[in-house]
């Protein structure tokens, strides 16, 4: 809980979806907004982690190969799963992302 506080107060992109008693806490997204809400991104990675038993990164992988698969989509993602995760993945050439996880290893990358 404190993590995904953090992570709200710094801002990590242009929207966030974080729904309680699902398997995907945290989710914000930076690109062509309208490609992610026609795939319903957020929800699909939800699914993916609760039904297919995928960790937060391989269900970043698969989900960023569906918005490809589906809306050619250009943009990409930060997830946090239930069990403090994290993991990113995006269509652009590069997307800055970083984040601390539960042991304190600092992730920053271009």
């Amino acid at each position: 809980q404190q993590k995904i506080a953090q992570l709200i107060r710094h801002g990590l992109g242009d929207r966030q979806n974080i729904r309680e008693g699902v398997e995907l806490r945290l989710f914000r997204d930076t690109g062509v907004g309208e490609d992610f809400m026609r795939t319903v991104l957020a929800k699909t990675l939800s699914d993916m982690i609760e039904f297919k038993s995928l960790d937060g990164p391989a269900a970043a992988r698969e989900g960023i190969d569906y918005l490809m698969r589906k809306v050619k989509g250009r943009g990409g993602f930060i997830l946090i799963d239930k069990q403090g995760r994290c993991a990113s993945a995006f269509t652009t050439r590069k997307m800055i992302r970083g984040w601390i996880e539960q042991g304190g290893e600092t992730l920053c990358q271009f």
